[in-house]
């Protein structure tokens, strides 16, 4: 797969700013780690406010399940569960390969469901969204943010 190569060439941290889905300012941090002689990836990401106030907190690992697809195994702070994100698609344009993670059906409103992207720009960027709906909810952009890659 190319976007292997590409994770792996993006490898470090990366920060910048983003809103979250309360219409909040957040400093972002995400760091790729590779792993494994690049099977496998840990993206770590943590957004808090401008004050210092913890919001959100993940530890993700990118890699194939027992059925060799790619997933993305989401723990996070705001939930009590490891969600698997399977990989939807994995698309190149322009200056940019968007790998799009889908945990659920985004169309059955009466379930919790969650669609993670993530950006890899040419240029030592990085973008990552959410979009996500509630039992009884829309299915919506949610939050996100364009990172740049730290030089320390």
């Amino acid at each position: 797969m190319e976007f292997l190569q590409e994770l792996t060439q993006k490898s470090g941290i990366y920060k910048g700013e983003g809103v979250n889905h309360e219409g909040e300012k957040f400093l972002g941090r995400l760091e790729i780690i590779t792993l494994f002689e690049s099977k496998t990836f840990q993206i770590k990401f943590t957004a808090s406010s401008v004050g210092g106030l913890l919001f959100h907190d993940e530890v993700s690992l990118l890699s194939k399940d027992e059925q060799g697809q790619w997933c993305l195994f989401n723990t996070n702070s705001n939930n009590d569960q490891c969600l698997v994100h399977l990989l939807e698609s994995s698309d190149v344009v322009d200056d940019k390969r968007t790998l799009n993670f889908m945990y659920g059906d985004y169309k059955k409103e009466d379930t919790f469901r969650e669609r993670v992207c993530l950006d890899l720009y040419k240029e030592n960027k990085i973008a990552y969204h959410y979009y996500w709906g509630v039992p009884g909810g829309g299915f919506q952009y949610r939050s996100g943010l364009i990172m740049e890659l730290c030089q320390n």
